[in-house]
This record gives C-alpha cells, structure tokens and sequence, in this order.
C-alpha cells in the first residue's frame, strides 16, 4: 500500500506542481459554477496553464490569450446563438461544421476561445461539451514493433522463420521479390474466380496488399539504413516469415465478391497449408461466414 501510494505522488507532483494561478482559479470557478461536467478532458487545464506560464502577474486574467478549443452542440446554432458566442470572444471556424451521427450525439466547431470568457461560454445551455484543439500528433511510422515490444521477441529468435503466411489481398508489387518480400514465393490470382485462376498478382489499382504484406512480413532491406522517425528498418512483425500472396481484388477497382474471398480462403488453408491467414477486406456479415471456415479447418 505505502508502494503505490508514493508512486502516485511521484506522478501527480510534476503535473500540477507548476500550475499558474489563472488555471488553478478556472479549474476553481468552472467546479463551484457546477461546469465540470462540460470540460470534456484535463488537458483543457493543461493548455490554459502553458498559455498563461509566461504572463507578467499570474493572478491576472487578460481577455488575451485565446486557446483553440472545440465546441460541441446538440444542433446547428442559431444566429442568436452564434451572436451570443461572438459577444464572449469567440471565434467560431464555420467551415469545420461536423454534424451530430448516429453514435455521436454532438456536432462540434473548431474555435478560439479568450481564456477569461471559458467560463461564460460554458454556462451557455445550448453547449453541451468544451475541449482544447491545441494537442500535437507525430508521424510514428516506424514505432508500431516498438510499441508492441516485437523487437524483445525478434532478440528470442522468433521472427517468423518456419512459419507461412497467406495474405489475400487486392495485388502486390512483384518488383520488390528479393529485396522486401521473399525472393520466391507461392501466389494465385482469384480475383476472377471461378472464371479463371492464373499467377498474375501485380497490383493494378492499389497498393493496399504490398502495404498490408509488408506489415505483415516486409524485410525491410530497403529501408536498412533509415534514421527518421526513430530509426531502424521498416519491416513486418514477422519478417522472416514465408509467403502465400493470394489476389482477391479486381483489375477494375480492387472489388472482391464473397465467391472470391470464400475461394481464396479454401485454398489457403486447403491447398497452400498457410498457418496464419491475413484478409484486411470485407464487411462483417460476411466475416462470421468465413470465421466459421477458418475454423472449421
């Protein structure tokens, strides 16, 4: 108990220990006011408290900074509303308009919002949900293995070797044979199945199967000396592994029929004793058919 109890301290100290007054007094007028409720993350806190951290005078709320928020609503506001909005400061971005769905009760904007006008705009009633826009994504390319803790596996010797992989999909670059995908492989082009099964597996519409392939078991000798986004080879989980390269899309528009994907799966398992089956294609009534193949095999 005493473990766990100084470790939470260790996490929480740094996080508020730098706090400013302005967010710690928001933090405080939005929880008394009964508001918390439409602060949609912490993170809202977070961004008031580095806007205001180099501002002479902590205690002072200026109407200057704004923070870039995203406002949520039952509905589409109405032009009184909209005014309303405009007399606290904000700035409304119209054309990011995102409805309200089926599963997402709330449509949202994109908006800047004046730090000391927060607490207004929340009483509002007809906005149900405020949360910061100003949180920044990286490209994280090469971090899925690292993310996953493939590499400690790979250092164990498991890298696939001795195992094959069926991958139907909608074509493959052929050209990359020695380098990124294996130098020989099986392959079958059902994609015009049962008028005719032939070797052609090109792609001719889309990358999507050389990119689902290369997730899968892609060598990554091309990208052996690559240093960008943490550095290391882009290659597949199981990058040792052996291939079956099934094609199931159409030279049309990458389209598989349940025909053709029932087909391909047979014969993965039937006639090329793949271990693993990868199929990133498909709708779910049509997956519960094919879960019971699979399994039935």
């Amino acid at each position: 108990m005493i473990k766990h109890f100084a470790l939470l301290v260790i996490f929480f100290v740094p996080l508020f220990a730098q706090e400013t007054k302005v967010s710690r007094e928001l933090r405080k007028t939005i929880s008394t006011q009964g508001l918390s409720h439409k602060v949609l993350s912490g993170l809202l806190y977070r961004r008031v408290q580095e806007k205001t951290s180099a501002l002479p005078g902590y205690g002072r709320i200026a109407m200057k900074p704004k923070i870039t928020t995203i406002l949520y609503f039952a509905s589409y506001p109405t032009a009184k509303q909209f005014a309303e909005l405009e007399v606290q400061g904000v700035s409304l971005f119209k054309d990011t308009w995102t409805p309200p769905l089926e599963r997402h009760p709330f449509g949202f904007f994109i908006a800047e919002v004046p730090i000391a006008s927060i607490p207004a705009v929340l009483r509002l009633n007809y906005l149900e949900k405020m949360d910061e826009a100003e949180s920044l994504s990286f490209p994280l390319n090469n971090q899925a293995a690292k993310t996953i803790k493939a590499d400690s596996i790979w250092n164990r010797g498991w890298t696939g070797s001795g195992v094959k992989v069926a991958i139907l999909d909608s074509g493959l670059d052929t050209s990359k044979a020695d380098t990124d995908i294996p130098v020989s492989y099986e392959k079958r082009d059902y994609s015009n199945y049962p008028t005719s099964i032939d070797s052609f597996v090109a792609n001719t519409v889309t990358g999507h199967g050389t990119h689902v392939t290369g997730s899968v078991l892609g060598r990554g000798t091309l990208s052996a000396t690559n240093t960008a986004n943490g550095g290391g080879a882009y290659r597949g989980m199981a990058y040792n592994a052996d291939l079956v390269f099934l094609k199931i899309g159409s030279d049309a528009n990458a389209s598989a029929s349940d025909a053709v994907e029932i087909a391909a799966m047979h014969a993965a398992v039937d006639t090329f004793h793949a271990n693993i089956v990868s199929m990133s294609y498909g709708e779910m009534l049509c997956l519960k058919n094919r879960k019971g193949i699979l399994s039935a095999k």
